[in-house]
């Protein structure tokens, strides 16, 4: 699993500020689900958790500065090519932003490279994905081409040393960038939040490979209409146990 350290001297968020985000989270989910578990309610449910995350961040760095300045800027892709885990709802979002917002060359391009990449990396473990280096297929110019719909994980993964970046890329082996880890476990605690609303709604409780869930959005339309049906379209998308990913959202788990 990649190696992840809070920056020197960030304070930690503590159990009851990530417990507050997740029943927040959750909260917020469940009200939009009171008429039903729809397309809609799931998606406007994304929309505003991924609002709170940043109001939420905001309000944390006005409270404890970060001690160094974060690093993260446009072009720089050196954690692009690492494993993303994301829910089904955040797979259907990019698939409906990239059918809405490129052309229908554009389109085919993006699809082809997703199933070229998922092809590769259809269940590699975050270290086996992270040494074989492979290229997000949403990057275009080392840039994120989907960058208004990235991922809860792609948001909240914020370094504050582009050195260890670079070290990191070349070997996933020294992997060790220290993260804002304030920002990155709001968006998982969000993320956890989102799941369990959605588990007690009557769906799975599970994580699934970017390439391969985006692929199964891509070519299928209509994937979110089967899913919310009750077909599980999305399961060779699965992260299956055990995967270190997975205990990492064990505490917040509906059986833990």
């Amino acid at each position: 699993m990649r190696q992840q350290r809070c920056a020197g001297g960030e304070p930690i968020p503590s159990l009851r500020e990530d417990l507050s985000a997740y029943k927040g989270a959750q909260e917020l989910a469940a009200s939009n689900f009171e008429e039903g578990v729809t397309k809609r309610s799931i998606l406007d449910s994304l929309k505003e958790l991924l609002d709170t995350a940043e109001v939420l961040t905001e309000q944390r760095i006005r409270e404890f500065p970060p001690v160094s300045s974060i690093d993260c800027r446009a072009g720089c892709s050196h954690c692009c090519h690492m494993r993303v885990l994301v829910t089904v709802v955040e797979a259907i979002l990019l698939g409906d932003y990239i059918r809405a917002t490129f052309s229908a060359l554009v389109k085919e391009d993006v699809t082809s490279r997703v199933c070229d990449a998922e092809a590769v990396t259809r269940a590699l473990t975050d270290e086996e994905h992270g040494h074989a280096g492979i290229r997000c297929p949403l990057l275009k110019d080392d840039c994120c081409s989907v960058y208004e719909a990235r991922p809860m994980e792609c948001r909240g993964y914020v370094s504050m040393d582009v050195k260890s970046c670079r070290r990191g890329a070349k070997d996933f082996a020294a992997w060790d960038v220290p993260v804002y880890s304030s920002r990155y476990l709001i968006f998982k605690n969000l993320q956890a939040g989102l799941l369990s609303a959605m588990f007690n709604a009557g769906f799975d409780y599970e994580l699934l490979s970017l390439n391969s869930a985006l692929r199964i959005a891509l070519e299928h339309p209509d994937a979110a209409e089967q899913w919310l049906a009750g077909k599980d379209v999305f399961a060779p998308a699965r992260v299956r146990a055990p995967d270190p990913e997975l205990d990492a959202l064990r505490p917040w788990s509906p059986t833990f």
